[in-house]
């Protein structure tokens, strides 16, 4: 009898850990926390603002989110790559589409998601810490 019970329960077993196991390892992005806020990055003179989560650059992005982070890289995209944008800090589909032809230019997946590979890959503007003039466009 108890034979027949491992024999039947087994499989259970097996079903329920790997279960367990699949919904454990989620994805990489579930990681990634959500751009919410700029990182200002000083170099020597100049000036650049980055989205970020806190002090981390390395977030993440997409349709629907919104707020001062987006407006950064609505003002990157139009600034580096002639998005021609208008900066509402709305991640929407013209944003997407401006993103995915600066992630192709900058050799990444044009998948318009702004996240850690993105962040690395494409250029934000510089600016004059004194007069605010435009310096020239650079990566991180």
């Amino acid at each position: 009898m108890t034979s027949r019970i491992a024999k039947l329960l087994l499989p259970v077993a097996f079903a329920a850990a790997g279960t367990g196991v699949f919904a454990a390892a989620a994805p990489a992005q579930a990681a990634t926390p959500t751009c919410n806020t700029i990182y200002v990055r000083h170099v020597r003179n100049t000036y650049a603002n980055y989205p970020a989560n806190g002090s981390n650059t390395a977030c993440l992005m997409g349709n629907g989110n919104a707020g001062s982070a987006v407006r950064a890289l609505q003002r990157g995209l139009n600034k580096c790559y002639s998005a021609h944008l208008t900066v509402d800090g709305i991640f929407g589909g013209n944003t997407a589409k401006a993103l995915a032809a600066a992630q192709r230019q900058a050799g990444v997946d044009p998948d318009g998601v702004y996240g850690p590979q993105t962040a690395r890959a494409i250029k934000f503007p510089y600016y004059d810490e004194n007069t605010d003039a435009y310096i020239r466009c650079a990566h991180q």
